[in-house]
């Protein structure tokens, strides 16, 4: 089934849904539109994605929830979205709540007002990648709140947040997420030094540190299960 398709059959089922990308899928890219759920029956979308990359072709919005409950992501890398009205930006737009666990959004384009990366109501990153997005009226992330750990949000204007909490540990290129918690680095002019968007031997395409990067060991090992 293609994954537009598992989109559509889960608006139209009651409870939480979950949807799995078989392993090795690799690229999926949209030639359809948007992936979208809004059926009020949906309360909740889970997207396990066992290493997929999913493309807008810089063409359309990646993932828009409408109005429907949570959306959660895990290994997942959502790149090359295009929404010139703003909504997601390019990455993924939604009223709700958005979950980001292991997965990696860059390169992501919204022509107006939002997060090139990420907008949505309520933002949790995990242990996420939000880089290289950009929008001309807003910012990687742009949410009504945002609590994170252990991510990297930089190469834009990061965040317009109204309320940002940190768990910790993490990193940014300027202050606009308001990463003060232990473990945090945040200062206009950092650089994560990462690498280019791509096949590393990790469950999805992933952007890896270079030698020296700030990032390497930041998060002390009795810390790493804190996410």
């Amino acid at each position: 089934n293609s994954l537009p398709n598992a989109f559509g059959i889960a608006s139209g089922r009651s409870g939480p849904q979950t949807i799995c990308v078989d392993s090795g899928v690799g690229t999926i890219t949209l030639t359809t539109g948007v992936l979208s759920y809004s059926a009020a029956t949906t309360p909740s979308l889970t997207l396990e994605g066992n290493g997929v990359t999913i493309s807008g072709n810089n063409a359309s919005e990646v993932m828009d929830n409408g109005t429907s409950g949570p959306l959660t992501l895990d290994k997942v890398t959502i790149t090359d979205g295009n929404a010139p009205g703003g909504g997601g930006g390019g990455g993924i737009g939604s009223v709700g709540t958005v979950t980001v666990t292991n997965s990696t959004i860059s390169g992501n384009t919204a022509g107006g007002a939002g997060g090139g990366g990420i907008s949505a109501g309520t933002v949790t990153l995990v242990y996420a990648t939000v880089v290289q997005n950009n929008s001309s009226g807003g910012a990687n992330v742009d949410a009504d709140s945002l609590t994170s750990f252990g991510s990297v949000v930089a190469g834009d204007l990061n965040c317009v947040v109204g309320t940002p909490h940190s768990s910790g540990f993490n990193y940014s290129d300027d202050t606009s997420c308001d990463f003060t918690a232990s473990g945090d680095n945040q200062a206009t002019g950092n650089n994560p030094q990462l690498g280019a968007l791509g096949p590393n031997g990790g469950p999805t395409n992933t952007m890896v540190p270079d030698p020296g990067s700030p990032l390497i060991d930041a998060i002390p090992s009795a810390h790493c299960g804190d996410g």
